[in-house]
């Protein structure tokens, strides 16, 4: 397995974890009740959440560095052609999963820096956590079919 594959594999493990940890808080801890949800209770969700999110952010830094001629091209326009369809739905996919997770990775941070004390930034980053959920399952379908009819 190539450099790029391994570190897609493990974006893609720590993004599970992270996201399936993160959506198990989203929806059993609203109360801020001190109860147990599989023998854990918040506190030690909210520490498998924030390691996993290390991890996976640094993964996903990773991944975007590997990107960055395609990031510059979006952005500054270096290739002058006229982009197909499929790509400009990529782009518009793509950049739009960017946008979601630094959204996601700056409430959360805020929050860590305030040692939870940002009610607000907790509520979003919850909300905004589920959108990058559903934007990361369009990006994997987007990456795994690119020749499908169904996303012409």
């Amino acid at each position: 397995m190539n450099t790029k594959n391994l570190v897609l594999l493990l974006t893609f493990i720590s993004f599970l974890m992270m996201a399936s940890v993160g959506a198990l808080m989203y929806f059993s801890f609203q109360d801020f009740s001190y109860h147990q949800v599989l023998g854990l209770n918040k506190n030690t969700w909210l520490n498998i959440h924030m390691m996993a999110a290390a991890i996976t952010s640094i993964f996903i830094f990773y991944h975007v560095a590997l990107r960055w001629d395609w990031i510059e091209n979006i952005i500054f326009r270096k290739s002058k052609s006229k982009p197909s369809r499929a790509i400009i739905r990529k782009r518009r996919i793509n950049s739009l999963m960017m946008f979601i997770f630094s959204l996601s990775f700056l409430t959360g941070f805020l929050n860590f820096l305030l040692e939870g004390e940002c009610l607000i930034c907790e509520e979003y980053h919850g909300l905004i956590g589920l959108i990058f959920i559903f934007i990361f399952i369009l990006h994997m379908i987007n990456h795994s079919f690119p020749s499908k009819k169904y996303f012409k």
